[in-house]
C-alpha cells in the first residue's frame, strides 16, 4: 500500500464585509485562480460560509494565508492525509 503523503489547504471564509469583486481580484492576484474559479470559490463562501480555495505544500500555503490575512481575508491553514501525488 502507498504511504500517505500530508498536504495542506487554505479555507476562505465569509465575513459579510467585504466587496465580492474584491474577494475576487484577490483569489486571481494572489492564488492564480482563473476569473470563473474565482468567482465560483467566491460565490460558494458567500452562499455555505467557506471554501477551500488551494492546496499545496506546508510552507507554500504558510506563506499564502499570511498575504491572504494581510488583504483582510479570514482564511484557515489546514492538513488533511492525501495519497494522490501532484
Amino acid at each position: 500500500m502507498e504511504a500517505l503523503t500530508k498536504t495542506h489547504s487554505v479555507t476562505l471564509y465569509n465575513d459579510d464585509k467585504l466587496p465580492f469583486d474584491y474577494v475576487i481580484a484577490c483569489l486571481v492576484i494572489h492564488c492564480g485562480h482563473s476569473m470563473c474559479q474565482a468567482e465560483q470559490c467566491a460565490l460558494q463562501v458567500h452562499h455555505n460560509g467557506k471554501c477551500n480555495i488551494v492546496s499545496g505544500e506546508f510552507m507554500e500555503m504558510l506563506e499564502l494565508k499570511g498575504k491572504l490575512d494581510l488583504l483582510n481575508l479570514k482564511t484557515e491553514l489546514n492538513s488533511y492525509e492525501s495519497n494522490l501525488r501532484g
